[in-house]
């Protein structure tokens, strides 16, 4: 073929295509849809790959202007410094692919290198990327199509400003929750920011309109993937995923090292808080504060993370930033002043707008309306040092965040009257409060890399009423069914 293109199947497609067989379909049915897509299409569409003729920015760029959707840009093995960022653009669902982690590596003194654009779905891999600050960003007046979907794997991002840097996936213009997986990364200094919207709410209602969405809980659509990736930090205290402005991801069997921790952002400024977190099966090693989980808005779940024992900080830490200040903005703080919040009365604001324990509105909000925002605990079980250290930091009181009201914590002695249990089936009480969980060992098969069943949780809906309240979704993530050997160098 002209152009130096070559036959070639590509993710991005593959991605959309099962996206759209995924809907309506039980997690366990998954990979069974994948494979009849992958494998079964009668008239497969001709996919090629395009050869950049080097490393260079302007020989890669040429390359993805050549490209049709599908296709593939090879970047080859080489050293090269890009001053502006590569733009892969909205029209085409692009591969960008380089020879692997230390083969291809791009320096970008400016600080970011790709810039993608959610209205494609696009996939980052193969590459070592360098700088200062960002290194890969969506841009930000695009309008995210809820079919497409972003994939960014076998990368190694380095911060080397001297501090950390991040890379940050933007919502749209639209109103719909970016989506898309992070996985098999080395990210050395770098935050992982996935967020609802980047625009302020100063300039558009969109923050408002992403939490008038119910979260996904377990789900697939609407919600940022961060999984199987390595963290290190040396810059203090990094975060090493962070979200606000509406934003939701998963952060799930990832290692993580030296100076961090993971955040979710509460109320800043005129815009919202962090509307849904799942942090699960994640190994740390840190020394910093907060610990292992800094969480200060929006609602989850925390579950069978591990911290070793002779790291002397606690495992989770939650506060609410409004109760002890205003982050301006004219939001004001939680003390029953502010038209942001429940203003419960006697209860100095409660609830607090988006806080620990709130991941909706009930119907699009906006300052001086009523709360309309229910609410839905957050949950935390089997997340070991072996004293299960945790933290709530209510400036002296317990008006704002409440255990056995807005979060319930794991308890060895469970007995279905408070906190959340951890056993089969067979052994979870009969009786329960309402708001109660149980983690259920022997129900739900979403690992497919170990065998036997994996758990879900049970909420106490009711007194003595037990409902399937959440499983994980499938792990590994779908979208990494299309990883290569190659691909993993």
């Amino acid at each position: 073929m002209p152009d130096g293109r070559t036959d070639r199947r590509s993710l991005p497609r593959r991605i959309a295509s099962l996206a759209v067989c995924r809907c309506g379909i039980r997690l366990s049915a998954v990979f069974v849809c994948a494979t009849l897509l992958f494998a079964g299409r009668a008239h497969p569409q001709k996919l090629v790959t395009v050869n950049a003729a080097n490393c260079s920015k302007s020989a890669v760029q040429a390359a993805v202007k050549k490209a049709g959707s599908g296709d593939t840009v090879l970047v080859p093995a080489g050293n090269c410094t890009w001053d502006t960022s590569l733009t892969l653009p909205h029209s085409n669902d692009l591969t960008l692919k380089g020879a692997g982690m230390g083969h291809t590596h791009i320096k970008c003194p400016s600080g970011l290198c790709v810039q993608i654009d959610i209205a494609a779905s696009h996939r980052v891999t193969g590459f070592t990327m360098s700088g200062p600050g960002g290194l890969i960003a969506s841009r930000r007046n695009s309008n995210q199509n809820p079919d497409k979907y972003f994939r960014i794997d076998h990368n190694h991002l380095v911060s080397t400003g001297g501090t950390w840097g991040d890379v940050s996936i933007y919502g749209s213009s639209n109103g719909v929750h970016p989506q898309g997986l992070f996985d098999n990364n080395r990210i050395e200094d770098i935050s992982i920011k996935p967020q609802g919207s980047n625009y302020g709410l100063d300039e558009a209602e969109y923050q408002h309109q992403l939490w008038a969405q119910q979260p996904p809980r377990g789900g697939g659509v609407g919600i940022v993937y961060i999984e199987d990736n390595t963290f290190v930090g040396t810059s203090a205290n990094i975060n090493w995923a962070d979200s606000n402005y509406g934003g939701r991801y998963v952060f799930r069997f990832n290692t993580g090292s030296g100076k961090g921790y993971v955040e979710i952002h509460s109320v800043q400024g005129l815009n919202r808080a962090a509307q849904w977190w799942e942090i699960y099966k994640n190994t740390f090693s840190t020394n910093q504060w907060p610990g292992m989980v800094f969480a200060r808005g929006g609602s989850g779940v925390i579950f069978g993370n591990r911290l070793p024992e002779f790291y002397g900080v606690y495992g989770i830490t939650l506060d609410n930033v409004r109760s002890k200040r205003d982050p301006g903005g004219g939001v004001g703080r939680c003390n029953g002043s502010s038209n942001w919040d429940g203003n419960t009365e006697g209860q100095s604001g409660y609830p607090c707008r988006d806080q620990i324990g709130r991941s909706y509105d009930i119907i699009p909000w906006s300052p001086g309306q009523s709360s309309k925002q229910p609410l839905t605990p957050a949950y935390f079980w089997d997340n070991l040092s072996a004293s299960r250290r945790f933290q709530v930091d209510n400036r002296g009181q317990t008006t704002w965040i409440k255990e056995d009201r807005d979060y319930y914590n794991y308890t060895d002695s469970f007995d279905g009257t408070r906190g959340v249990g951890s056993g089969t089936l067979g052994e979870r009480p009969t009786t329960c409060t309402t708001g109660v969980a149980y983690w259920a060992t022997d129900q739900g098969d979403w690992n497919s890399r170990q065998s036997g069943p994996d758990g879900q949780l049970y909420m106490c809906t009711a007194t003595n009423n037990w409902v399937l309240y959440y499983t994980p979704y499938t792990y590994p993530h779908p979208f990494q069914a299309g990883s290569t050997t190659a691909d993993r160098q």
